[in-house]
């Protein structure tokens, strides 16, 4: 069969292009999720577990935390801020780490590690594919369900600065942002100030509940020169003074609801983190150019200045002189005044009938300061400790995170999946955790987990997609029966997604855990508003918690496993098809570019052979056993049996043609190497044969 040369290769093009479509739908998979348009609703919310019963309130539990500093600090790497490293990197943020109220983790970003990825991850919960590298230049608006849309259509007012990669994501949700661009790498100064010059005026502002920082610097010292380069240990340090900054802001700011002030509970000097820990925290920092640091800028010094405007005008307000700007006072040995009745009672006055029954008691100093501290944050309690306590209003506390989008690898890139550049730091920062006492090991968890759990402590539904879990300790000093709903509301959306990315999800085993639980939580929660308060009532709360966690575990895994994997299938698929039309082509060659531009294909030829039809049922019965065989789908086992039967009758048609052809010109090689051959040999002779001039013999010279 003869066809003009056009024709034919326009035909071997339209099928190479397709073959590499399906090595490249293969090799960057489009996972089956939610529809991209649809967004989590409250109103979609699941009800609350109860065993026979109505159906209880569908309700999110009150949110954990009022305001989020989230600060975001491009290519942190975990030894940059844990161990050893760290202490000497980021002196202040160990400090908290050590002996704060925080918790810290290592949280393991999946690859590829390229910035607007990682910022995907972290927004909507999803792991997105190495599709999203090339989309990293030009990033289009994120329409999937995310945090930053649910935070906004709750009414959270969010202010952005830093990398506008944000900006292109989520164009219209900030009501105010500066970005800054990353494509000056060699700029590792300014586009770092440009985001610290709104600090000053922005923490000082009430009308904002989420800030988001994302500080390019220290990714820019990583390409230029590495992790190793000079010029890191200065980034850090200038990282952490930008945490200190906005740690002393958020703790100084009561009327916001820093109602479990970490500096309390016996003294002062614990709230000063005591006063070894803050002379090893000034030893760390000695180091330090003294432009890069706030001089004496320590947590006892900042609580020492607070507490000496409180007295003083206790004292004015005692005198009964009338009130004025506060002077500033120091802390004196002697006894101090009385605290007044409307700052909370003392001890032994709890049998005083009104305020003014209340009365004085002979302190010591130390009782004293710590009263005083308290009633900054906290409320007295008998004894000189402090308990926490929420103001008036009931305002949740504040929550400050630090975290990386991905770490850097030793020779400063990323991208890829080393340790190095998929080990990120995260810490968690706020009055509501309870306060360390010693340094302990980082737990280990996915970056995408940090999701969940900030979407439930602000009280906003977790993102279709998401395929995170909730980080328990976040959680771990709310009520069981909300820690039990948030848990219940973390696997109730896991389940869903998971039913909408897998054929048979009733067949995974974190599917029926997570039932299991939820009907353990619904006799749990009979129990509980029958009002049941023995110890039973606890211990099987905490057997729903741990069948919770893993019913969360299972199916995280199981939807990470399906979201990330590779359909190989495709894949292999895609190259066979690509390599045969690529050597169909070069076989056809000589033909095409002959002067009569006509190929001799052998197309019939091929269809009617016995290896077409053999080849077409081992095919056939090749793609049988792969979709059918457990754990595996791919993009061709989702078409009809037409197209697949289509697909494979023109692989088995190309490889026929192909070995045609082949044969074909094997004729044709094999005359024309023997005829050079033959011409090789006779010049061989003739070169080597004597030569007779005159009756004289005479041989070549060799």
């Amino acid at each position: 069969m003869k066809i003009r040369t056009s024709v034919f290769t326009s035909f071997i093009m339209m099928a190479q292009v397709l073959g590499i479509a399906l090595f490249l739908r293969g090799f960057f998979p489009v996972p089956v999720k939610s529809s991209v348009s649809a967004k989590n609703k409250l109103s979609d919310l699941p009800a609350e577990p109860l065993t026979g019963g109505p159906h209880n309130s569908s309700q999110l539990p009150d949110p954990l935390f009022k305001r989020v500093v989230i600060m975001l600090v491009d290519a942190l790497r975990e030894d940059f801020v844990f161990g050893p490293n760290g202490r000497g990197n980021m002196p202040y943020t160990s400090h908290l780490v050590e002996r704060g109220s925080t918790h810290s983790f290592v949280a393991k970003a999946r690859p590829p590690t390229v910035t607007m990825p990682r910022i995907k991850a972290l927004t909507t919960g999803s792991i997105p594919g190495f599709i999203d590298v090339v989309m990293n230049l030009n990033s289009p608006a994120l329409l999937e369900d995310n945090l930053l849309w649910q935070a906004q259509a709750a009414g959270k007012r969010m202010i952005f600065y830093g990398d506008d990669t944000w900006l292109r994501l989520f164009p219209k949700l900030f009501m105010e942002r500066d970005g800054t661009t990353s494509f000056f790498v060699s700029d590792y100064t300014e586009v770092d100030n440009n985001v610290t010059r709104h600090l000053d005026s922005t923490l000082k502002r009430d009308d904002w509940d989420v800030l988001i920082l994302h500080y390019l610097g220290l990714d820019h010292i990583g390409h230029v020169s590495g992790p190793r380069s000079p010029l890191v240990r200065p980034k850090l340090l200038e990282m952490d003074d930008v945490l200190k900054k906005i740690h002393g802001a958020l703790v100084s700011k009561p009327s916001r609801g820093a109602q479990s002030s970490p500096f309390c509970g016996v003294g002062l000097n614990e709230a000063a983190g005591t006063s070894a820990s803050s002379q090893s925290y000034k030893r760390a920092a000695g180091s330090v150019p003294a432009q890069q640091r706030e001089p004496e800028s320590t947590f006892a010094l900042f609580i020492e200045r607070r507490l000496g405007v409180v007295v003083a005008s206790e004292d004015a307000r005692s005198e009964g002189s009338p009130p004025g700007p506060p002077q500033r006072s120091s802390l004196s040995p002697s006894p101090p005044p009385p605290v007044p009745s409307h700052r909370g009672k003392l001890k032994g006055n709890e049998g005083a009938k009104n305020p003014g029954e209340i009365k004085a008691r002979h302190t010591t100093p130390r009782e004293q300061r710590c009263t005083s501290v308290c009633h900054l944050t906290h409320s007295a309690q008998p004894g000189g400790g402090c308990e926490p306590a929420r103001e008036a209003e009931g305002a949740p506390p504040y929550l400050l995170v630090l975290c990386g989008d991905h770490g850097m690898s030793e020779t400063g890139s990323h991208g890829g999946s080393s340790e190095p550049e998929v080990n990120t730091a995260l810490v968690m920062v706020s009055p509501a955790f309870r306060r360390k006492v010693g340094m302990e090991t980082p737990g280990v968890v996915e970056q995408v987990d940090l999701h969940p759990t900030l979407a439930l402590a602000l009280g906003l539904p977790i993102s279709l997609n998401s395929v995170g879990r909730l980080i328990p300790a976040v959680v771990q000093e709310a009520p069981l029966r909300d820690r039990l709903r948030f848990l219940h509301l973390n696997g109730h959306q896991l389940s869903c997604l998971l039913g909408a990315s897998v054929a048979e999800p009733h067949r995974e085993v974190g599917v029926e855990q997570f039932r299991v639980a939820e009907k353990a939580h619904g006799g749990w929660m009979k129990l509980y508003l029958e009002g049941n308060t023995s110890e039973v009532l606890g211990n099987m709360g905490k057997k729903v918690l741990r069948q919770y966690l893993e019913a969360l575990a299972s199916m995280s895994s199981a939807l990470s496993r399906q979201l990330g994997k590779y359909d190989m299938y495709s894949m292999v698929a895609g190259m066979v098809v690509v390599f045969q039309l690529l050597l169909v082509l070069l076989l056809a060659m000589p033909e095409a570019l002959s002067g009569a531009a006509l190929v001799d294909v052998p197309v019939l030829q091929a269809l009617l052979s016995l290896p077409f039809y053999l080849l077409c049922l081992l095919l056939a019965s090749v793609h049988v056993l792969v979709c059918t065989s457990a754990g595996s789908a791919c993009y061709l086992c989702s078409l009809s049996w037409g197209l697949v039967f289509a697909a494979v009758a023109f692989a088995a048609a190309t490889f026929c043609v192909l070995v045609s052809m082949a044969t074909r010109r094997l004729p044709s090689w094999r005359t024309t190497s023997k005829v050079s051959l033959t011409r090789v040999r006779l010049l061989d002779k003739a070169v080597v044969a004597p030569l007779s001039v005159d009756g004289c013999e005479m041989r070549p010279a060799v």
